[in-house]
């Protein structure tokens, strides 16, 4: 009986029939939960059906059952590290590193799972763990070009340029040059004065036939270093051929309604009519925004206090819209939540904050999608303060249209979908200005540079603290910076920034809308 389904699930999967296939072996498991075999197709299944995070349960309970079959193990890792990568590429870090972890506990010798870790723990900003375990990978295989590119990036990230150039120049004489490799070298060559070089490589390596992951890596790499060398006909290509390759779908109409949804369920009748908790703090403020807006530096000048603590990019608050709900609750559920479910929330998250600094009076969120969260963020936390980021929209856009967003943000890939993702967030941020009893404070980006003593004093003003000339030489601040923006609080504030777009005026035509005055 056994064998004969198993034939049916085989072939089901090779007729491309995967949810019957599913169905089919989720029954196997079920009538024969001892049965490894069962567990594995029911694992294949979901691998073929692109759900990887889901496939991981099935392998580990055949690994359970047999741990010491090398075939399930070597299947059951590679499912991990695909789990892995799916769950980076939806901003879910902390699960995506237990992934490579168990993999690695599996197989201790599994080089793409401990280069994935080392690489998903330097983006995290610890630095001396990446260095740790790509040093390992590279001394049980050297030169090893993968284990090179990364550990090059990790020192580049902590402005050891010297050191990661050194890492690269044994990798760059060989034949042909590992794409990540070329990659490394064109993210450093700014740096190390060798932008005319790394161009001219990258473009020979784009010359010929590379997978589609690495071609977009360089992409994006070439769009810089073009850009560093003003050349931004070139730059703006290179940048376009990236995000075409990312192969993101943007549907504006779903993306309106759950906009609309979340300001009805906040609405300006309703909101005063909901719970609040009634749990009283400070600590928390909130630094929301479109991404690429100026959080980082707003976050640097405020952890350069004394009494602040910078948190960085944090996923507790969509925990948490995820307990109530969702960011979009129907009417009746939000209605139901009382003071006690927020104010438990509300302490938890404190907890997290008390764990993360023990005696800053502020800790900083910055999160720049909260702005979604704000009717919740409101109800949880009625002493908190909100800074609310903004830059002129053309920069904003091609900024962050410049980068390589995860699959979240499926919007970044596409100046016209960027454009209105742009205006929807402009229309819920007014809805919350009308709405929410929690202080707000605008800061735009170009005020800022212009005059950062004033505009660090009124941060620090707003967050009710003292003034600490500490604030202005934020660029000393040793705390870690993981996001895009990590070189450029490296060093004073400068405004090379602002109005960066009139280099692209001539391509930027779904953006020529937004004029000055809608700033």
């Amino acid at each position: 009986m056994t064998a004969d389904l198993s034939q049916q699930v085989q072939g089901l999967l090779g007729g491309g029939q995967f949810e019957q296939a599913r169905c089919l072996a989720e029954r196997m498991t079920r009538e024969n939960p001892s049965d490894s075999h069962a567990w594995l197709l029911l694992g294949s299944v979901l691998v073929a059906l692109g759900r990887p995070v889901m496939a991981a349960e099935p392998f580990r309970q055949a690994w359970t059952l047999k741990p010491g079959d090398t075939a399930i193990a070597d299947k059951f890792c590679q499912v991990l590290i695909q789990a892995g990568l799916r769950l980076e590429s939806l901003a879910q870090y902390d699960s995506a590193e237990a992934s490579y972890r168990e993999a690695i506990a599996i197989n201790a010798h599994a080089v793409p799972a401990r280069l994935n870790l080392g690489r998903l723990l330097s983006a995290s900003g610890r630095y001396e763990d990446a260095r740790t375990l790509l040093s390992d990978v590279l001394a049980a295989y050297p030169g090893q070009p993968d284990a090179c590119a990364a550990l090059a990036l990790t020192y580049e990230y902590e402005g050891d340029y010297t050191q990661a150039a050194g890492l690269l120049r044994e990798p760059l004489q060989q034949s042909p040059i590992a794409p990540p490799v070329a990659f490394a070298y064109g993210v450093l060559a700014r740096h190390i004065g060798e932008v005319p070089q790394a161009i001219e490589l990258l473009e020979a390596l784009l010359g010929g036939s590379l997978p589609e992951s690495a071609a977009r890596d360089l992409h994006f790499a070439l769009g810089d270093l073009y850009d560093a060398a003003r050349e931004y006909d070139r730059a703006f290509e290179h940048y376009r051929l990236g995000n075409r390759l990312l192969n993101y779908r943007y549907d504006p109409a779903q993306t309106q309604a759950n906009f609309r949804a979340i300001a009805k369920s906040f609405s300006r009748e309703r909101h005063p009519r909901l719970a609040r908790s009634e749990l009283v703090s400070a600590r928390p403020v909130f630094i929301v925004g479109m991404p690429r807006s100026g959080t980082t530096l707003v976050e640097q000048i405020l952890a350069s206090h004394p009494e602040v603590f910078g948190a960085g990019e944090r996923d507790d608050i969509a925990r948490i819209v995820h307990a109530l709900g969702g960011p979009a609750p129907a009417p009746a559920a939000i209605e139901r939540i009382t003071g006690g479910d927020l104010a438990k929330l509300a302490q938890g998250y404190l907890d997290t904050l008390s764990r993360l600094s023990h005696d800053a009076q502020r800790v900083t969120d910055k999160m720049p999608h909260n702005f979604m969260a704000l009717g919740y963020i409101d109800l949880l936390f009625p002493d908190c303060r909100i800074v609310h980021c903004v830059r002129d929209p053309r920069d904003t856009c091609l900024s962050i249209w410049f980068r390589q967003m995860t699959g979240n943000h499926p919007y970044t890939a596409d100046l016209d979908a960027l454009a209105d993702y742009y205006r929807q967030y402009s229309v819920l941020m007014a809805h919350w200005k009308s709405v929410i009893r929690a202080p707000v404070l605008d800061v735009g980006y170009e005020s800022l540079v212009a005059d950062i003593e004033r505009g660090a004093r009124e941060l620090v003003a707003f967050c009710g603290l003292d003034w600490s000339d500490e604030c202005l030489r934020f660029y000393e601040n040793a705390r870690v910076v993981t996001t895009p923006t990590y070189n450029d609080v490296r060093e004073p504030v400068h405004g090379r920034s602002v109005g960066r777009w009139r280099h692209y005026e001539r391509h930027l035509a779904a953006l020529a809308g937004f004029a000055d005055k809608q700033r």
